[in-house]
Order: C-alpha cells, then structure tokens, then sequence
C-alpha cells in the first residue's frame, strides 16, 4: 500500500536524516533567538511552538499540495508518487529547515537580505525582484482557485468569513491573558465547531468576480496587521481543519484500499520517452507537494522572527513540510481512483475546478461520515487554507518591496526594522496585491500553475545554494544544501525556458513579461551564486 510505504519513508528522513542534518548545523536550544532580541510586538514576537507549529503549517500548506499533485497526475501516478516521497526527504523538507536555520541565525532576515549579505550585493537586489514576482503570481493564483471553489460553495465561503472573524478574538485572549497551550487549543477547537456551524447556518453566495475583488481587499488588510491580530490565532484554528482532514484522508485510504485507475505511466512509453516527458514539467507541476521555494519566505519571513528556541527548528520546518506532503500524498489518490477522461473532466478544461474535484475524490475514500458531508467539509478545508497562504505571501510581498526600496541597514536593532512605517506599509500591500489582481485574468489556472510552479522551484535553489554559501563561510557541511540545489536549477531553469519560448508564440503578452523577467533575473542570479560558492571559504 502507497500511504504506507510514504509513512516510511518520511519516518526515515525525520528521525535520521534530520537530526543528521541538526547535529551538524550545532543547533543550540539556550541561543537566543531574533524573536527575543528584536521583540517589537508586531513581526518579532516570541510564540509558543505548538502556535507557531500551527501558523506555519497552515501558511505553506494552502492549496499547493492539492493542486500540484492533482494536474501532475497527467505523468501518471507512480512518477507523482515517488518524486512526493523521495523529494520532500532529501530536498524539500532540508529547504524549509535550512531556510528556517539561516534565517535565525542571521537576525530574521529573509533569504534575499542574507543573500545580499552572503553572496553579493546585486545577487541579492535581484533575488528580492524575482521573489516579488513569484510572491505575486502566489497570490494571483490562489485568489483565481479560491474565487472560483467559493463561488460554487457557499457554505465553505461563509465558514472561512467566520473563522476569519473569530481569529481577533483568539489572538487577543492568547495574548492578554497567556493563557496554556491546552486551553488555547480547546478555545480554537470550540471556536472551529461554531463557525463550521454557523457556516452551514448561513451560506453566502455571491458572483466570482465580487469574490475575487473581497479576497484581494482582505489580502491587502492581512498583510500590514500585527501578526497575533490575524495570522498566528487564525492559522492556529485553521490547523486543526487541516490536522482533521488529513486523518480523515489517511484513515480512508487505510481502511478502503482503493484501486488506482489512472495510468502508472503514459501509456506505451519507454525509460526514455517517460524521462523526456517528465523532465522537467512533473517537479515544477507537483511544486509544493514536495519542494516549494516559496517555503523559505514564509521560514524566513514570518517563522524566523516567531521562533522562541532554535530547537523549535527541526519541527516546525522539517517536520511540517513532511505532514504537508502526506496531503500531497492523500491529494494524488483521491484523483488517481479515477479513469484519465474522468480525471480530465472533472478539473476543468483550465483546472479551474481542482478543489472541488479533489473534495468530491476524497468523498468517496472518506469512512463513517455521509459522503456530502464528507465532500463540503473538504471544501471548507481547503478554501480556508488557501486564505492563509493568501495573506501570508501578501505580507511577504510587502517585506519584499519594502527590502527593495528601503535596503535593511547593516546594523541589528532591538525593535526590528525602523525604516518601514505603517505609511509605507499600507502603500507597499496595495503595490503588491493590486499588481496580482491584473494577472488573475491573464491565462487559466494550469497556465498560472505551471509558472508559479517554476519561479517557486527556482526559489528553493536560490535558497538551498544561500544556505550552502553561508554553511561553508561558517565550516559547516553543506553537500545536503548544495546537490539539492544543483538538481533545482537544472530542473527550473530549463523549464522557464521552455515556458518563455511558449508564450513567445502566444498571444499572452502579460504572461510573456512575467516569463522572460523571471528568466533573465533567474539566469543572472544563478551565475553570480555559483560564482560566489566555488570562490568562497
């Protein structure tokens, strides 16, 4: 059985190949952390880790592990299956935790500060751009898929409005009172319970487009709020929905065994034809399933500066990231149960309708519950995490463009950075969330898919190659950093080519921009981080 021999393998990478990995990084649980030494209340707040294991999990979760999987199930499930399991041990999994690690132990700065630091100057002024633009396209895809599911499904729409509504309050009783961790757990779980309630009470149903322009409103006001207003206690609640669904996923494909019906391989292909198919488009398409770049924003971004221990690394970002690629894992069989045509028709000629399809998949694996119930509960799930990926790179976002306009000084402070006011803050979420707005319409789902997918990977090796760099200049191995990294490029950079070389035939000229800015800064930044690691000591 396919879970089974997942569970394994992840069991393998946790318990061995992470520790390896910690050991030789010298983590040191009494170091203390950016969110001790910088605590200005905002971004840099000291946060239980059974919180923050929360918030970060539901942040990288989102959809990605949904979609990805779902439309790489064209290359046939066995590649999706074994790149899911195998990728996330040795590649993805290593990313979150390096990117987590390095940013820690350089003040919770983000990737693109350490770079600028670590490898040059320029290196990193043009990493923070293609960031940007990969950030951008995160949300203008997820704002398109989330529109769309609530559009179709009133009552998962009003059930995240809800859950949306009482994370304040949450946020507020953990913070003012310090309450324990079990009462701040019994407190989401009652809070999740009357929401999901009055959710099926009161569905809402409106048109697409208002919901695109509400998401993008909502993402714009997410991102500048102080992160235990918002963030932290709503993707604590939202934890739980994903925690439930995952077992009702495991325990369905335990329990029924299901036959696999989509084809293991293209039918009538050799070991050749099948390379030659899968290189590189299968990695880019199952993205966040088992490597996602855009992990290391959110380590690096909103974790690092959260994090109370360095012992809280492992964890939270090794361990999250292999809890996110069972979802990929449970994601893949609830399509890979049907036949192709069936698979294709049921995520849309665009892949508009993945998360319905995915829902209406697991439905049928779930055990003891009504399959209706089953279905909108998936739904419900699903739509409410893509909100907190949503929020969570608009707020990257708006680091970014302040870390390209306003560079950090060289120079620490107690109280974080002092040069973004909440002026600027309001102006650089707006940049951002209304520049995703004018792609949301430019091409389908998969169109947007596939290149998000391709930046997002090319991220992952910028990262892993920073962190290669900066283990090397402080006489740590780095050999699990650096042949990640060098797979990660080979595979990106030949798929933006690819990808630019399509839309230059197409008729999509927005896509082609986005295409060729991401090649050419992608091109720029990997020489001058090659060049920077074989000269560094």
């Amino acid at each position: 059985m396919h879970i089974i021999l997942a569970f394994g393998v992840f069991s393998v990478g946790y318990f061995l190949w992470s520790r390896y990995i910690e050991k030789n990084l010298n983590v040191d649980c009494i170091r203390p952390t950016p969110a001790i030494e910088k605590y200005n209340k905002i971004d840099f707040v000291p946060t239980k880790p059974v919180i923050l294991f929360g918030h970060h999990f539901s942040s990288i979760a989102g959809v990605g592990p949904i979609v990805g999987p779902i439309l790489a199930l064209k290359f046939g499930w066995l590649p999706t299956f074994l790149w899911l399991i195998i990728g996330v041990v040795i590649i993805g999994a290593v990313h979150d935790f390096a990117s987590l690690m390095v940013s820690v132990r350089n003040g919770g700065k983000t990737i693109g500060d350490i770079m600028s630091r670590h490898v040059s100057k320029l290196a990193g002024k043009i990493y923070l751009i293609f960031t940007l633009l990969t950030v951008i396209l995160v949300i203008a895809v997820f704002t398109r898929i989330v529109a769309t599911s609530f559009s179709i499904n009133p009552v998962s729409a009003s059930t995240a409005i809800f859950i949306t509504l009482s994370a304040p309050i949450l946020g507020i009783i953990i913070r003012k009172f310090n309450i324990s961790q079990f009462i701040s757990l019994v407190l989401a779980v009652v809070l999740l319970s009357i929401c999901l309630f009055l959710g099926y009470k009161f569905p809402l149903s409106i048109s697409r487009e208002i919901w695109i322009y509400s998401i993008i409103l909502y993402s714009f006001l997410a991102s500048w709020l102080p992160v235990w207003v918002l963030l932290q206690p709503r993707d604590y609640i939202n934890f739980f929905l994903l925690f439930s669904f995952l077992i009702m996923g495991t325990a369905g494909i335990i329990s029924k065994n299901p036959e696999i019906k989509i084809y293991a391989v293209p039918e009538g292909t050799n070991i050749f034809d099948l390379i030659h198919q899968i290189f590189p488009f299968l990695f880019v398409t199952v993205a966040c399933g088992a490597v996602s770049g855009f992990h290391s924003l959110v380590s690096s971004g909103t974790t690092s500066k959260q994090i109370s221990s360095e012992c809280h690394a492992r964890p939270i970002g090794y361990g999250a990231m292999l809890l996110e690629s069972l979802l990929g894992v449970i994601s893949m069989t609830s399509m890979a149960i049907f036949a192709y045509d069936i698979y294709i028709d049921m995520i849309g000629d665009k892949g508009d309708k993945v998360i319905d399809a995915f829902a209406y998949g697991l439905s049928e694996l779930s055990i003891g519950v009504d399959k209706s119930f089953a279905k909108d509960f998936s739904i419900i799930a699903l739509s409410a995490f893509a909100l907190t990926s949503l929020d969570t790179a608009a707020r990257i976002g708006r680091y970014l463009l302040g870390e390209i306009i306003f560079p950090s000084p060289q120079e620490n402070t107690q109280k974080g950075r002092k040069d973004e006011t909440l002026f600027f803050a309001i102006i650089f979420s707006a940049a951002v969330v209304l520049t995703a707005y004018a792609l949301i319409n430019s091409g389908g789902a998969i169109a947007l898919w596939q290149l998000f997918g391709t930046s997002n990977q090319l991220l992952a090796a910028f990262a892993l190659i920073t962190a290669a760099v900066w283990a090397k200049k402080n006489k740590y191995k780095n050999y699990y950093f650096i042949l990640p990294a060098i797979f990660m490029f080979a595979v990106t950079l030949s798929a933006l080519f690819i990808q630019t070389k399509k839309f230059i035939t197409s008729s999509d000229k927005t896509l082609l921009a986005v295409s060729m800015a991401l090649l050419l800064s992608a091109i720029t930044v990997t020489i001058i981080t090659i060049k920077e690691y074989i000269k560094s000591k």
